[in-house]
C-alpha cells in the first residue's frame, strides 16, 4: 500500500503540474509533441536525416520511441537535483522524511509522461504509422524500470547537491551531453566503428533499442541488455537510498 503520505504529496505534483490556464494544462502533451516536431523537422526535414535502420520504419516513430523514455528521464533528474533545498521549509514545519518529495515528483513525472506516450503512439498509428499493438504490453514494464533507474540516479544527485551546489549547473549540462550521446535523434547503425563503444556499453541505449523493436516490429522477448539493465537498476536504487539516508541526517544543518 501507498504510504499516505506520499499519495498526498503525489497529488500535490500532479496537481501543480496541470494548475493555472486551460493552455497550461494542455502544456504538458503539449510541450514535448513541438518538442518532437521540431527535431522531425530540423533532422528529417532539413538534414535529411531519414534513415532509421529498421525496414519500413519512418523518422517520426523513430524519434518518438526513443525521445519520449529520455524526456521522462530527465525531467526527473533535472527537477530532483535541487528538491531538497526548495522543500526545505516544508520538511522542518511537518517533520516529513525528505526523500518522499522526490518519490512524489518522479512518479508524478513517469505518469504523465507515460499517458502521453500512449496518447503519441495512438496518434502515429492513426496517421499510417505501423506500431505494434502487441508491443504496448511491454511499455508499462519497461517505463517502471526506467522509473527504478532514474530514482536511484536521482537519490544519489539529489543528495550529494544539498552539500555541493553547482550540480545543479552541471546535472542539466550533463544531461544535454548525455541526449545526443545516445541512440535517440541517431540511430546507432550510423555511428563509426570506434565510436560504438557508446552504444554496446551504454544498458540504458539498450533499452531504447528494446522499446523500438517492441512497439516497431513486434519482438517482445527481452535480450541480455535489458536483463542487465533491470539488475543495474535495482543497484543503482539500493545505492541511491543508502547514500541518501546516510547524508540525510545532515541536511537539516545545511539548508
Amino acid at each position: 500500500m501507498i504510504n499516505a503520505t506520499l499519495k498526498q504529496l503525489l497529488f500535490s505534483e500532479l496537481q501543480e503540474n496541470f494548475k493555472e490556464t486551460i493552455l497550461a494544462r494542455f502544456w504538458i502533451i503539449l510541450e514535448p509533441v513541438l518538442f518532437t516536431l521540431v527535431y522531425v523537422f530540423v533532422f528529417a526535414i532539413i538534414l535529411g536525416a531519414r534513415e532509421t535502420g529498421i525496414e519500413g520504419v519512418n523518422y517520426p516513430e523513430f524519434l518518438v520511441i526513443g525521445l519520449w523514455p529520455w524526456l521522462t528521464i530527465s525531467r526527473s533528474i533535472g527537477g530532483s537535483v535541487n528538491l531538497v533545498k526548495q522543500k526545505a521549509n516544508l520538511i522542518k514545519k511537518l517533520n516529513i522524511k525528505s526523500e518522499l518529495f522526490l518519490y512524489a515528483r518522479t512518479i508524478a513525472q513517469f505518469l504523465i509522461y507515460s499517458l502521453t506516450f500512449f496518447i503519441v503512439l495512438l496518434v502515429l498509428n492513426l496517421m499510417g504509422a505501423n506500431i505494434h499493438m502487441a508491443g504496448l504490453l511491454i511499455v508499462l514494464p519497461v517505463f517502471f524500470l526506467l522509473w527504478v533507474f532514474t530514482n536511484g540516479a536521482a537519490l544519489i544527485i539529489s543528495s550529494l547537491a544539498v552539500f555541493i551546489d553547482d550540480l545543479k549547473i552541471i546535472i542539466p549540462l550533463f544531461l544535454t551531453l548525455a541526449f545526443f550521446l545516445m541512440p535517440i535523434i541517431w540511430p546507432p547503425h550510423r555511428l563509426p566503428e570506434n565510436l560504438h563503444f557508446l552504444v554496446d556499453y551504454n544498458l540504458l541505449a539498450g533499452m531504447l533499442e528494446y522499446l523500438r523493436q517492441a512497439l516497431l516490429l513486434g519482438e517482445l522477448m527481452p535480450g541480455k541488455a535489458v536483463l542487465l539493465f533491470a539488475a543495474l537498476s535495482i543497484l543503482l536504487f539500493v545505492l541511491g537510498a543508502a547514500l541518501y539516508k546516510r547524508l540525510s541526517r545532515y541536511f537539516l544543518d545545511v539548508v
